[in-house]
Formats: C-alpha cells, sequence, structure tokens
C-alpha cells in the first residue's frame, strides 16, 4: 500500500470501491438471464392465455438484487497524498482515480484492520435460534451460554491441540465414558441378547454395541449451563443461595453481561489467547496479529437503565484493553 519506493513516512491515500468483480462477466451473465425471460415471455405470449407471472430479470436493478454480492467485491486503490483536499463548508472533495488506476491485489486492510460486530440483541426473551462455533459470526446466538460454548470451543477444549494442563481432563473424560459404557452395556444387556437371537439370513451373526462419546463442550449444550447465583446475604429473607436461569434475569442485564463477554470474546480471538494460539499456519498471511481492532456495537443501550448506559463506554473500553 505504500504509494512509492521513496515513502518515508507521512500520509497514504486509500480508497475502498464496492464494484463489480469482472465487469464483462456481469454483462454477459445480465444479457443471458434477461434473453431467456425475453424468450420464455415471447413463447407464453402465443398462447391462449398471456403470461402473468413476472418473469426475472426485468432490469439491471432486480438482476443485482439476487446477484450483487456473487458479482460485485471490495477493491482497494491508491491515492496520492499530494492531492488531498480538505473539505470546504463540509463539502468533500474525493481525489479522482487516474485512467487505468489498478487495484491492489489482495485485501490489504485485512491484516490492518480486525472488525468485530455486536448486533442489537433483541432475542432474550425468546430461546435461542441456533448457534456458531464462532463467537464473531454467532450474531443469531444471543444467549450467554451458546457464548460461552463458542468461547469454549475456540480457546479451551483440551481435546483440541493437547497440552501438558489438558491431560488430567481428559484422563477423567476417559474414566468417566468407560464407567457409563459399562453401565450401558448392563443396562441394555437383556434387550441385546433378543436382539442377538434374530438370525438374519445373510448375515454374519454381527453383534450389536452401544458405546458412548462424551464431549466436554456436551455439558454447555442445556438449557441451564448458565445460571445466576444469589447468596443469601442478597436480602430476601433466604438463608441459602438459590441458582436461576439464565433467562430468569433482566433483560437488561442480560444484554450487558452478554455484549462484555462478547468483547472478551472477540479481544481473546484478536490476540489469539490459549488455543486459537495453535490454529495459525506460518505458511499463511495471518501470522501477525492486526494492529486495530474496531467494535462496532448495534444499540447497545437496548434495555439498559440510563446509569448503565452512562457506564458502559467507558468500560466496554477497559475490558478491549485488558491484558
Amino acid at each position: 500500500m505504500l504509494p512509492t519506493l521513496d515513502w518515508s513516512g507521512g500520509k497514504i491515500g486509500v480508497r475502498l470501491r464496492f464494484e463489480p468483480k469482472d465487469l464483462a462477466d456481469l454483462k454477459v451473465q445480465y444479457l443471458a438471464a434477461a434473453k431467456l425471460a425475453a424468450e420464455t415471455r415471447a413463447v407464453g405470449s402465443g398462447k391462449s392465455k398471456a403470461i402473468k407471472v413476472k418473469l426475472w430479470p426485468t432490469n439491471l436493478r432486480e438482476f443485482l438484487d439476487r446477484k450483487l454480492n456473487s458479482l460485485f467485491t471490495t477493491k482497494c486503490y491508491l491515492l496520492d497524498p499530494g492531492k488531498l483536499f480538505a473539505p470546504v463548508n463540509g463539502i468533500a472533495h474525493p481525489q479522482q482515480l487516474p485512467p487505468g488506476a489498478e487495484p491492489v491485489e489482495g485485501k490489504p486492510l485485512n491484516r490492518l484492520i480486525r472488525i468485530n460486530v455486536i448486533g442489537a440483541q433483541r432475542g432474550f426473551g425468546s430461546p435461542a435460534t441456533g448457534e456458531s462455533d464462532d463467537p464473531e459470526k454467532s450474531r443469531r446466538s444471543e444467549r450467554l451460554s451458546e457464548q460461552l460454548k463458542s468461547y469454549y470451543k475456540s480457546h479451551l477444549d483440551p481435546t483440541d491441540y493437547v497440552e501438558p494442563s489438558d491431560i488430567e481432563a481428559l484422563e477423567a473424560i476417559e474414566e468417566a465414558q468407560k464407567q457409563y459404557d459399562l453401565r450401558l452395556k448392563a443396562g441394555f444387556g437383556a434387550a441385546m441378547a433378543e436382539l442377538q437371537d434374530l438370525n438374519y439370513p445373510g448375515v454374519a451373526d454381527p453383534i450389536l454395541k452401544i458405546g458412548t462419546k462424551l464431549r466436554p463442550v456436551d455439558g454447555l449444550s442445556h438449557s441451564a449451563a448458565v445460571q445466576y447465583e444469589i447468596s443469601p446475604d442478597a436480602g430476601g429473607g433466604t438463608t441459602q443461595s438459590l441458582a436461576l436461569p439464565e433467562h430468569y434475569n433482566g433483560l437488561g442485564y442480560q444484554n450487558l453481561i452478554s455484549m462484555v463477554f462478547r468483547l472478551m470474546a472477540f479481544r481473546d480471538a484478536w490476540m489469539r489467547v490459549d488455543k486459537a494460539s495453535k490454529t495459525v499456519s506460518d505458511t499463511t498471511n495471518d501470522i501477525l496479529i492486526p494492529p486495530l481492532h474496531l467494535v462496532l456495537v448495534e444499540e447497545p443501550e437496548a434495555h439498559l437503565h440510563v446509569q448503565v448506559q452512562q457506564v458502559f463506554a467507558r468500560k466496554a473500553y477497559n475490558v478491549l484493553r485488558n491484558h
């Protein structure tokens, strides 16, 4: 992205432009689709009834409504810092690209800026609609339990990239699985014996066997994986601590906890904490940590009291800067 080999510091001009990947290919595909629609319409008009259904595409805009993401991309062009003009009365004067300007190969900003997004949280009052192993893509998975599960898979799962600190946990899981298999074998023994007497012709008397596969992350795959504990000294006359399911708490508190944990997950993924650091390949361009990290939060004020809104931005910034 450096403008010249003589560059010794200062401004660098870059323009991002959303444009066709290949203008000639876009033209061919649009004309082919429009021709097919016209031919179908002509054949249909020769019948007793005229075609009433709307055939796609009727124009370029309608064609791009379906094909925009597959035919367009964001390209990066270099600008001349010496031709930078400050806005006059609030009106910008963008620099014109020279004729025949070629875009920079690849996506150079990907290695400079990491961008994460927290979408508007509107689903706390209803069951989770889905999940994603990637916390950055988990926009539908708003419950904290699903976020914890995604974080665990990315950073803590002892079955991935096993380290000495994981051995004890793996041994405990293997022993639990062995004991559970023995219990299942004893419990299903009578039923399996009956099935063994079927003597199905042509099959060499296969023996049915039941085995389990315990995965640590399965312990987070239920509705009560995350609970809020209320201590006895919190008032209300309780003499022992109480644990309430995640969805029993107020929407504002759920939103606050969810956003802060998502920020922590983004930060640790950006810095490649724990297991995430083992997934980097020396053969890729993704070895270095991007120096800029931007997090976009949509409607952070949803369900939050005014007092919480006032401190959220500062707390969120502090969370991103921890470690």
